[in-house]
């Protein structure tokens, strides 16, 4: 397996599910492209791995060159992998349904007759977004500092989502009314000393039964989740994310394992915490 991103590579991750697996007895080669030419790095790696994982800062730009996705990933164009499977590759996208599975596991209910506020404009943002719609939101705004990218992103989903509305309001998050919020979805790194930072960990935006989702594991043990914690709000973290999409991909890349979930994920967690 290989990861290919632009930035941010998550080599502690999969360094870890690496060596998880070898650990296991599966015969596991992992390494990483600094991509600069996404299109031609994936056909080169495809030369020499099975598997290729993408990072959140590409996921988007790997669905557009994609001839086939699958009809989830079609919507959003967003993919997560690459697998070869019966001599052909196929694109497979996992981030979704680990986000449900994770949610139905540690949730009880989400008011989605408030609004869902996501910080982001990439891939993972429109991961997000389709979580919040198939959840039954209906108000989704997004918020972030890069406005071209964001304004961009509400004008391709709003072509999908068409019964929602979708706006995107960049960093004036402390505009929105107390209270009309009940999900904030984090999908990219927020510098913590920046403005938008201060105000989302205000939450006052944020009904007191809302929940606060960080969706990256570089984000372990992450500000906004430790300043949501502070104020006894429901988070789900970062690191139970990604253990349950890579629990997903080892389900698919080596059925014949007798694969634990649950070990998987108290090890990666216990890794985790060793590591902070």
């Amino acid at each position: 397996m290989v990861e290919i991103t632009k930035k941010n590579p998550q080599r502690f991750r999969f360094d870890f599910l690496s060596e998880w697996l070898q650990e296991n007895g599966v015969d596991f080669e992992f390494d990483y492209i600094q991509s600069q030419d996404l299109e031609s790095d994936i056909q080169e790696a495809k030369k020499e791995f099975d598997s290729i994982r993408f990072g959140p800062s590409c996921i988007d730009e790997a669905a557009r060159l994609q001839s086939r996705l699958p009809a989830s990933a079609q919507i959003i164009m967003s993919i997560e992998a690459l697998m070869r499977e019966r001599k052909q590759w196929w694109p497979r996208s996992f981030c979704g349904d680990a986000i449900r599975q994770v949610f139905v596991e540690r949730v009880q209910s989400l008011d989605t007759l408030r609004s869902a506020v996501i910080v982001g404009s990439g891939g993972l943002a429109r991961i997000a977004a389709q979580f919040a719609v198939t959840s039954g939101y209906k108000k989704i705004l997004f918020s972030g500092i890069e406005s071209d990218k964001g304004t961009a992103l509400v004008s391709d989903l709003s072509r999908v989502f068409f019964d929602c509305h979708l706006e995107w309001m960049g960093d004036r998050v402390l505009g929105l009314s107390p209270g009309s919020t009940s999900l904030l979805m984090n999908t990219e790194p927020i510098v913590s000393d920046s403005d938008l930072f201060s105000d989302l960990c205000y939450f006052n935006f944020l009904h007191n039964k809302g929940v606060v989702c960080e969706l990256l594991a570089s984000n372990f043990n992450a500000q906004l989740v430790r300043e949501a914690r502070n104020v006894n709000i429901q988070c789900v973290t970062g690191e139970l994310i990604a253990s349950r999409e890579d629990s997903l991909w080892i389900k698919k890349a080596v059925p014949s394992h007798m694969f634990k979930e649950k070990e998987y994920t108290e090890a990666w967690i216990e890794f985790l915490q060793n590591s902070v």
